[in-house]
């Protein structure tokens, strides 16, 4: 593939080119101030009839045309001493480290046992229900609203469930008898 531009722009390119080259080299050089004159340079690094000094003379009063290709560059030693200034030596604070944090478990609801009762049967007197149950402890005989092992109390009773009541924690549960 071969670029093909015109003779008019390639001109145009290789002035913007060769002006950029000018202005990174000599960028205190400007088309617009001609008359600006040299900065002074320090030449007091330099010993006294030294051949440079004479040259760099020379040079810095020539016009800016003619010096347009020198750069007056001051060299540093590359290993100079350097005179430190002694500093405060301060202790390390110590770090306050926090202490862990501490893992509160949530609380445990109670575990509500399940009533250990088997329903033997029922007797009807009259509008009072009694029912016969069997636990642990023995055989209990029970109407609405007794307490029963200490720990239940019968709430409701109807033709197929028992309604109760765990007394430590306020806890329903109801007890199929069929």
């Amino acid at each position: 593939m071969r670029l093909q531009i015109s003779k008019s722009l390639f001109s145009i390119l290789i002035l913007t080119v060769g002006l950029s080259i000018l202005v990174l080299l000599r960028p205190d050089l400007t088309l617009v101030d001609q008359d600006k004159e040299l900065e002074q340079v320090d030449k007091s690094h330099l010993k006294e009839g030294h051949d440079a000094k004479q040259k760099m003379e020379e040079q810095s009063q020539l016009s800016d045309l003619d010096n347009i290709w020198v750069r007056n560059v001051e060299l540093k030693p590359f290993f100079a001493k350097k005179e430190l200034a002694p500093t405060k030596v301060k202790k390390p604070r110590k770090q306050k480290i926090p202490p862990p944090p501490v893992y509160v478990a949530p609380p445990v609801q109670p575990m509500i046992p399940t009533p250990q009762f088997n329903y033997v049967g029922r007797m009807i007197d009259g509008n009072q229900e009694t029912l016969f149950l069997i636990g642990n402890a023995g055989p209990f005989i029970a109407k609405q609203g007794d307490v029963v092992d200490g720990q239940w109390r019968i709430e409701h009773i109807s033709a197929n469930s028992i309604d109760m009541t765990y007394l430590n924690t306020n806890t329903n549960f109801r007890l199929n008898i069929k």
